[in-house]
């Protein structure tokens, strides 16, 4: 049998119609919205976006906090010392910069680094100078001068055929949370380098920068040069075995195709 139409006041028909209109146009705009903050995110947010992800890094941390962050690294390099004991180095390429964390035992972070890959992206990375939130000082990558900042406890240089790159170390006790902190530059990004730095009367034999009596054209390089590198060395984990080459490796990065 055929149900009996159904009956009403027209009143009672207008308000069931504008209660359903509400509705659509409240998922489509509710839809509308969801769009525009995807967009959002992937054009002109996109930088602070990253920024924010990247403030998140810690040492510490496990290996898998940092791939739901970031997403999936897109090098992995495991290896084992003759203690057997085990480490591993992940890369991930984000639009704006390069990450690099440094694992032991294939899960805990122990070290990581940040490399800006824009000139129009300096994110602000902390370092707690003096323990307190109004000593905190904020590096921007790319745009900060090495010469702004206290002088380092260690730097060095080098420069061969291919390669060069810098950096200066940091080292603040507990007000720096027994971490150490290394602000660099390498060739893996060219943001923060000044014109053909001169090398020679920079370095030493052994490319470290004499910090008690350092040469003039130290300074020189310090007023000129940004670190385009960020990196955090995590409590009690030996600073010297990330020092040799701090951020990413050219020769790694040009066979991506959009390097």
């Amino acid at each position: 049998m055929l149900e009996p139409p159904a009956t009403g006041t027209p009143f009672e028909f207008l308000l069931i119609g504008v209660i359903a209109g509400s509705i659509s146009i409240t998922a489509a705009c509710l839809g509308l919205a969801r769009w525009l903050y995807v967009k959002y995110n992937s054009t002109i947010g996109r930088r602070r976006v990253q920024a924010k992800k990247l403030r998140r890094l810690a040492c510490g941390v496990r290996a898998e906090y940092i791939e739901e962050l970031l997403g999936a690294s897109a090098y992995l390099n495991k290896s084992s010392g003759v203690d057997g004991s085990k480490s591993e180095e992940r890369i991930y390429v984000l639009p704006d910069a390069f990450v690099r964390i440094h694992c032991a035992g294939e899960s805990v972070v122990e070290a990581f680094t940040v490399t800006t890959r824009s000139k129009r992206f300096a994110p602000k990375l902390e370092i707690p100078w003096g323990g307190s939130s109004a000593d905190k000082l904020l590096v921007r990558l790319g745009r900060t001068k090495y010469a702004e900042l206290d002088q380092p406890m260690a730097a060095s240089g080098w420069a061969g055929v291919r390669h060069w790159g810098y950096n200066e170390a940091h080292y603040l006790g507990n007000p720096g949370f027994y971490q150490t902190y290394i602000l660099g530059s390498n060739d893996g990004s060219p943001v923060g380098w000044p014109p053909a730095p001169d090398w020679t009367p920079l370095l030493s034999g052994n490319n470290e920068i004499d910090i008690a009596q350092p040469s003039p054209a130290w300074d020189i390089f310090r007023r000129a040069a940004s670190p385009n590198t960020f990196c955090v060395v995590g409590p009690h984990v030996d600073w010297e075995r990330f020092r040799s080459y701090v951020g990413v490796e050219m020769d790694m990065l040009r066979v991506l195709p959009d390097e």
